[in-house]
């Protein structure tokens, strides 16, 4: 009997990892972004309330706002001064609308607060689990070879020229290989997920910039 099934028992012995492997793909748990998010109420932006007018008048005094908060140098007061203009037409529209533009710019400061506040939850049901998501990937270490730690993001271009997206959309990855990276290719990575806290240095054509992520694959 031994002699009968030893070939057949080293064959198996033999095979098992690619049938492990194939056994923890179907495993895994198949996720979209959307998944991450927890389910929260509707947020009105409190904008969108406002007449066309107003709104463009919000944004003409929000842009004299930001720009007084910049290192000005000279071009910046020339801007500056151009800008101010504006400004002041502005917070005429409002006076005309009997509108009080600090009471818009409260409301809004508070939707911006509560937006930080949701991009921050996480989705606790799936810490530990196998799960497979697809996206795009940011390199965070490289080489010719290419590298082993990376930004899982869920669109073409986040963090480059625009704002992170919030981090319970973003995932670090730690890959058990090396991987050369193509911005434009869209990849499924598959792995263990946790919840975890990561601040990563993403370096950029034009400088670095530190982002946040709200869960880890390994």
């Amino acid at each position: 009997m031994y002699r009968l099934f030893s070939p057949l028992l080293f064959l198996m012995l033999l095979l098992s990892p690619v049938f492990s492997a194939s056994a923890l793909a179907e495993q895994s748990q198949s996720l979209k972004w959307d998944n991450l998010m927890p389910d929260t109420a509707p947020l009105q932006n409190p904008l969108d309330a406002l007449p066309a007018d107003l709104w463009e008048a919000f944004n003409d005094i929000n842009y004299w706002k930001r720009l007084q908060q910049g290192p000005l140098d000279q071009n910046r007061r020339a801007e500056l001064k151009d800008v101010e203009k504006k400004a002041e037409k502005a917070l005429g529209v409002f006076a005309a609308k009997g509108v009080e533009p600090d009471v818009v710019f409260k409301e809004q400061e508070k939707y911006l607060d509560e937006i930080e506040k949701r991009g921050k939850l996480v989705v606790r049901e799936y810490d530990g689990k196998q799960v497979a998501i697809s996206g795009y990937l940011l390199p965070l270490n490289f080489s010719e070879t290419g590298g082993d730690e990376f930004l899982l993001v869920p669109y073409v271009g986040a963090c480059i020229h625009v704002p992170p997206p919030p981090p319970n959309q973003m995932i670090y990855v730690k890959a058990d290989k090396s991987y050369k990276v193509d911005l434009f290719e869209p990849v499924t990575v598959s792995g263990m997920l946790n919840i975890e806290a990561i601040s990563k240095k993403l370096s950029l054509v034009d400088g670095s910039e530190v982002v946040d992520a709200g869960y880890k694959m390994q």
